[in-house]
């Protein structure tokens, strides 16, 4: 299943109206490994990020994006060591549901988290 940095990465190539083979050639790559990477099979290395952005001449608004949707496409994170035991169960549920959510339920979380996060400069995420 595509992942975010796929699209992205897909996008940039079509708008430029570039073949993968011909990309993959300039970046010096294989192209069965760029179209892994468009596919969502193989993470985004940061490494590959600042050779598309020199290659291609991305601007920094397409670079950003890239860099954004690389980070939040990785498949596999660390929970930090200070987070509370019920961070751990919320980590926990949520992993059990992905794949799984709807819209309205990825919505309501993100306004929940965001939110907070807003308010927590001003004091603990605590109602």
């Amino acid at each position: 299943m595509p992942t975010p940095a796929s699209a992205v990465l897909a996008d940039i190539r079509r708008r430029r109206k570039i073949r993968q083979a011909e990309l993959a050639e300039r970046l010096g790559i294989g192209a069965s490994y760029l179209s892994q990477l468009e596919t969502g099979a193989r993470r985004m290395p940061e490494r590959f990020i600042e050779r598309m952005a020199v290659e291609l001449s991305l601007s920094e608004g397409e670079r950003k994006a890239l860099e954004k949707a690389a980070r939040i496409s990785l498949r596999h994170r660390t929970v930090p060591t200070n987070a509370s035991p019920e961070e751990y169960e919320l980590v926990d549920a949520l992993w059990e549901a992905l794949g799984r959510l709807g819209s309205n339920q990825i919505n309501a979380m993100r306004f929940v988290i965001l939110t907070n996060t807003a308010n927590s400069t001003e004091g603990s995420m605590d109602p």
